[in-house]
């Protein structure tokens, strides 16, 4: 993501949001602008289901563990 984007201005804009509501003492605002920095991150799951992925969002290293597994289980079926 650019430093430019949208996206970026608006982490940004949180991230600004935190160390104000640090310095003024209001926690409920900082502790919402973490929550939503780590939301954004992937730190939190609020939903009881996993969400569905696809392999195209995964990278080449995760894509090589997944195989490595894959097999290993085929293996230990046989």
């Amino acid at each position: 993501m650019s430093d430019d984007s949208p996206a970026a201005k608006i982490l940004n804009d949180i991230d600004e949001i935190y160390a104000c509501a640090m310095k003024k003492g209001n926690f409920m605002a900082a502790l919402r602008a973490k929550e939503l920095l780590g939301r954004r991150y992937g730190l939190f799951s609020f939903s009881p289901t996993k969400k569905p992925f696809s392999l195209k969002d995964l990278t080449d290293a995760e894509l090589q563990i997944l195989t490595k597994e894959i097999e290993e289980i085929i293996s230990e079926e046989e």
